[in-house]
């Protein structure tokens, strides 16, 4: 049905005797069903909105009855001059005023001018639900606190005398009625914006629910993450059309419509919602935190750095350009004859038939331009492999299987999350085990903060009352005690190692010095952030962060966005800290290994082997780190990650390198601090001198190679990171 004649088709809804309560009634029923399992998404936040509009637009049919109603009794007074039609336009007059002050503008105050509290009213979207798009209803002056224009007309309505000639009332009825007819068109417009919300946050929860954690981030495959990227932005295209070929259908009703200027500038504005709702899905289309839509990663754009780089072939190590075109309103909807684009005006638009062709003909070459652009991501998305090259890594397997193992001994330590060493556990285990606390305490503040969040959002959301904000932020607070009960317990040998009055902390961050290994010579250093209520800025002394308010709980969205990030970072920095513990674990376990089958050895030639052996184990080991770092530099090459992703990527490869470093020399030490009483036959002693200078040309490599990047910002762009790659391929190439 087509928009216009949607709108003319008015029913007179009966109002019911419960009329009053209807809309609080409705609200508090989703409000009530806001804690169900479905509710970790912005849905309910979406049909809340969607049901008040709805509600407002059934009043206002019942409304627009009543003045049908009104109209067909002042015209049969005329004729019959029956005094019970007076009747019926007073009744009806009243009900209006009771669906006006009790389901609207809610004053409940009878008499009392319609202050409208809807002018101002707010549907909230967005990847982070944090875009406020006002949409008003209503006509108040915002210079002022004096009543809606709806209420003025509506007083000139009620002194209507149907007794008297038709013109000395019509004109204010019509006026009326002409208000609550556009009323009806915003409302509809509005809800068919919000359908759009919807479909967007779809989109952004389908391409980003991977990356809700971004301590995550690298658990995800990179072909994945490439081809998730490469179907948001065929889906954020697909929406953009959808929008184009609604604002096209407008614009030919408004060719039918011509020249009735009050269709007109129905459908203008109509159109000029939709086009908003263009450049907003433009604005705020991204993937993974980068802004796809505006125009950065289109073919014509001069900054180099902002190009859009996937991989593939076979290995993926071929890099191909991706183009997304700029799906702003100004480069889709205005006519490409305009010299200046930016003063283009749809109201202009549809006053003639010639601007509204001009108008359509823009239209169809933009969504010509799209569905190609579409089709070329397709094709990119068909060449893409199957598997990942990296995804099966010995280094995976070793460390998942190390980490299981430590999860199911100790996990009553870990849960407890208060941990003591233990006199007879090593020093890996008691390394491993304060980590493995840390990331169980970390993984239940990132839980605390997104229920936080979600509550956020549900308080952005203009039509709660002042009660329902207080049970929300009752929630939100409560949710603030539970982290600081996390941090308070989360204990090491009697420290609170997250927690801003440890002793361990000092220049905002806490300092934990950990020895890795038996020998002592893989030590690190962590360095963590507090994530105690004050260090993430949700307390201050007695206060709790609140989201009472709207405005609340958006700059709580921006505060538990930022806390969130704090998290994220620390939990990178444990995960870095875990593999060079589950290193230093192995190189100690093949000396363990060594140690046995030396003893056992009967022969001296046999502990010659097991020597070689134990070397041969030792530098196969450094070759699995190796690779390790090699993904972090081939997974920088794609332009999927952000620079901050870049950053976590650089942290690991540093680590593993100084790791690779580390055991290059304990292997070289070994190699030339042979055991006296190993005696080597001719076979052997060429396997040590090949296994000899093979330690002494990587260890030379390593560390001209870590000296290189010393103070580079390697990886950290997609040149660089091609450059670490091939050196680094280049090095695990090297020859026994």
């Amino acid at each position: 049905m087509e928009f216009l004649s949607d709108l003319n088709e008015f029913i007179e809804v009966p109002i019911p005797d419960q009329e009053i309560e209807k809309n609080d009634q409705a609200l508090n029923i989703l409000v009530d069903n806001r804690t169900e399992p479905d509710n970790t998404t912005t849905k309910p936040h979406f049909n809340l909105s969607r049901q008040h509009f709805k509600n407002l637009l059934s009043d206002l049919d019942a409304v627009t009855a009543q003045l049908d109603r009104i109209k067909q009794a002042a015209e049969s007074y005329a004729k019959q001059k029956n005094s019970a039609h007076i009747q019926t336009v007073k009744k009806a007059l009243n009900k209006i005023q009771t669906i006006f002050e009790y389901n609207i503008y809610r004053t409940g105050m009878s008499g009392s001018y319609w202050s409208n509290p809807l002018y101002d009213f707010r549907v909230w979207a967005g990847e982070n639900m944090d875009q406020g798009e006002r949409m008003p209803l209503g006509y108040m002056d915002t210079k002022s606190d004096g009543p809606d224009k709806i209420f003025v007309i509506f007083q000139q309505l009620q002194e209507m005398d149907i007794t008297k000639t038709k013109d000395t009332w019509e004109s204010v009825y019509e006026d009326f009625y002409a208000l609550i007819t556009f009323e009806k068109v915003r409302i509809n417009s509005y809800l068919r914006r919000i359908d759009s919300f919807e479909k967007f946050n779809t989109i952004l929860d389908q391409g980003a629910s991977y990356y809700a954690l971004k301590s995550k981030i690298f658990d995800i495959p990179t072909m994945t993450m490439q081809e998730t990227m490469l179907s948001t932005a065929v889906r954020y295209m697909s929406l953009s059309i959808e929008l184009l070929e609604e604002i096209k259908s407008a614009a030919k009703e408004n060719l039918k419509a011509l020249p009735d200027k009050k269709a007109a500038e129905a459908l203008a504005f109509h159109t000029e919602q939709l086009i908003d709702e263009v450049n907003r899905l433009a604005s705020h289309g991204h993937f993974n935190g980068m802004s796809l839509l505006t125009g950065r990663f289109s073919r014509n754009h001069e900054q180099a750095t902002s190009s859009m780089y996937i991989l593939l072939g076979a290995e993926m190590s071929e890099s191909t350009r991706v183009y997304i075109p700029t799906l702003t309103a100004v480069s889709l909807v205005v006519p490409g004859n305009m010299a200046q684009p930016w003063k283009w005006d749809v109201y202009e638009a549809f006053t003639s038939e010639q601007k509204t062709n001009q108008f359509i003909a823009a239209l169809d070459t933009s969504i010509g331009k799209i569905k190609q652009s579409m089709q070329n991501l397709d094709q990119l998305a068909k060449k893409l492999p199957e598997h990942d090259p990296y995804s099966k890594l010995s280094f995976d397997s070793m460390y998942q299987e190390s980490m299981q193992y430590f999860l199911k001994s100790y996990s009553l330590t870990i849960k407890n999350l208060a941990y003591t060493a233990q006199p007879e556990h090593s020093i890996n285990t008691q390394s491993t085990l304060v980590l493995l606390t840390l990331r169980n305490a970390h993984e239940l503040i990132t839980e605390k903060l997104i229920n936080m969040r979600e509550l956020a959002v549900q308080a952005c959301n203009s039509v709660y009352n002042d009660q329902e904000h207080m049970k929300l932020n009752d929630e939100f607070a409560a949710l603030i005690k539970s982290i600081e009960k996390i941090t308070e317990q989360t204990v090491f040998n009697g420290e609170k190692i997250l927690h801003t009055d440890s002793t361990l902390s000092s220049d905002r961050s806490i300092k934990l010095d950990l020895v890795c290994d038996e020998d002592g010579i893989i030590q690190k250093q962590l360095l963590l952030f507090p994530l105690d209520p004050k260090a993430l800025e949700l307390s201050r002394s007695n206060y709790f962060l609140e989201i009472n308010r709207v405005d609340e709980a958006n700059r709580a969205i921006g505060i538990l966005d930022w806390a969130l990030a704090k998290v994220n970072s620390n939990k990178a920095r444990i995960g870095s800290c875990l593999q060079s513990v589950f290193i230093a674990e192995y190189k100690d376990s093949l000396m363990r290994d060594y140690i046995k089958l030396l003893t056992s050895a009967p022969k001296k030639n046999n502990s010659a082997a097991t020597y070689l052996e134990y070397l041969g184990n030792l530098v196969d080991f450094t070759k699995h780190v190796y690779k390790k770092a090699e993904e972090y530099a081939w997974m920088a090459m794609s332009g999927v990650y952000t620079y901050n992703d870049r950053e976590q990527m650089a942290f690991y490869f540093s680590n593993l390198l100084h790791d690779v470093q580390t055991l290059i020399k304990h292997a070289q030490t070994l190699s030339e601090a042979l055991p006296q009483d190993i005696t080597f036959n001719n076979q052997q002693k060429t396997k040590l001198s090949a296994l000899v200078k093979y330690l002494a040309k990587i260890g030379a490599e390593t560390s001209n190679f870590m000296e290189e990047i010393k103070n580079s910002d390697f990886l950290r762009s997609i040149g660089s990171a091609r450059n670490v790659f091939e050196k680094i391929t280049w090095i695990i190439s090297i020859k026994e």
